[in-house]
């Protein structure tokens, strides 16, 4: 009989208990690691897919002072319907209005200087809280012309910042939202790895070592992890996901442990 080789091995043991367990000694260290990221990339399917989706910024959380002064002070509206924006420059290098928050073209001189500002240069406009700065570039079809509010200047502003950096923040998202799913995954298998292995003070336990209870538990978490991906694809909750994928597990390894009582003698294939 000619025997299955990685990772077609690891695919007939993930669906029945009984193979699970008598598989427990069949992975190499390195077959473990492409294990782990193969399911890592599972639960990643529905996060890639969810990414396009990435919450937008609000202003006000990155900068509610400037955000309050904005709205409050009469002149950043009266300098405001002095800024023209045509085909992606700024038209009017100055104003004889002077506000409190909206500088236009300072000098190089006068910039390290800028705090709660929004400042208009001939091809970007950047809001600058001391550490924090956020650039927008002008395109050709960007203009100001008809905002009639500070608020409806806020929302302008949030809305091409977002969609001008949707790219960084899908990026941004999807790598921090993988190495929460990545430690939570190394957790679950090393924690429960280690609960199976101290079965072995147990005279009717076959688990002898800390390899085979590795072993054992990555055998048993493809099924929780698929259910726990193709679930995320309809109803996107990472911390749902990630409940799923340990109650699947605690399922599982439950199943073999009435199967087999971690014996070896007792199981007839």
């Amino acid at each position: 009989m000619i025997e299955d080789k990685f990772p077609m091995n690891y695919f007939k043991m993930s669906f029945s208990p009984k193979k699970m367990f008598l598989g427990r000694d069949s992975l190499r260290w390195y077959q473990k690691m492409v294990i782990v990221f193969f399911l890592l990339s599972l639960m990643l399917i529905p996060i890639s897919i969810q990414s396009k989706n990435v919450p937008s910024i609000k202003l006000d959380a990155l900068y509610p002072k400037l955000v309050q002064q904005l709205k409050t002070e009469p002149s950043n509206k009266e300098l405001l319907k002095e800024i023209s924006i045509v085909d992606g420059k700024l038209m009017g290098k100055s104003s004889d209005i002077k506000s409190s928050n909206i500088v236009i073209n300072p000098e190089k001189t006068d910039q390290a200087s800028l705090t709660n500002n929004v400042v208009f240069f001939s091809d970007r406009l950047e809001l600058v809280d001391g550490e924090k700065t956020i650039k927008i570039a002008y395109d050709e079809d960007l203009t100001i012309h008809g905002i009639a509010s500070m608020e409806e200047f806020i929302s302008f502003v949030e809305e091409n910042w977002n969609e001008q950096t949707v790219f960084y923040r899908t990026i941004g998202y999807t790598f921090l939202i993988g190495m929460l799913v990545l430690v939570s995954s190394v957790f679950l298998i090393f924690g429960t790895s280690l609960f199976i292995y101290l079965t072995r003070k147990n005279d009717l336990s076959s688990i002898k070592t800390y390899r085979e209870a590795t072993n054992l538990v990555m055998n048993a978490l493809f099924i929780p992890t698929l259910v726990s991906a193709i679930f995320g694809m309809f109803h996107y909750d990472v911390s749902l996901m990630l409940t799923i994928q340990a109650l699947g597990l605690a399922i599982i390894i439950l199943l073999i442990f009435v199967k087999t009582k971690f014996n070896d003698k007792l199981v007839t294939v």
